[in-house]
């Protein structure tokens, strides 16, 4: 349980850090994130899509061809950031903000973050 919400609490960082000012020039890139108590919900909402839900989907995906795969997962972790996004929204109006295609570029922000943190074991 405790890796989960370290895993989700690096994804809200870093879904944080994109949700600065200082972030405008990747373009299409719309997230809002406000407040520390949204932050950490996302962390523990993330963290519990990413592990139970996300696995459970991407399974019947793994017969695929690799392109096929990675556009699916793409797609998956998007609308779990989207059901966050939702899930945190019912207990904190307005915490967290983010639409499809910003969802899909988190996604990929995120995938190569994960990838990069899961070479390094």
């Amino acid at each position: 349980m405790v890796s989960i919400f370290i895993t989700g609490l690096i994804c809200a960082l870093i879904i944080w850090v994109l949700a600065q000012p200082f972030m405008s020039f990747i373009p299409f890139l719309n997230v809002s994130l406000n407040g520390i108590w949204a932050i950490l919900l996302v962390a523990l909402v993330l963290g519990l899509v990413c592990a139970f839900i996300v696995p459970a989907v991407k399974k019947y995906f793994k017969k695929a061809n690799a392109i096929i795969y990675f556009i699916a997962a793409l797609v998956i972790n998007a609308l779990a950031l989207i059901l966050s996004s939702y899930i945190v929204n019912i207990f904190i109006p307005g915490g967290f903000g983010i639409d499809f295609i910003s969802a899909l570029i988190v996604a990929a922000i995120l995938s190569l973050v994960v990838v990069g943190f899961s070479l390094k074991k």
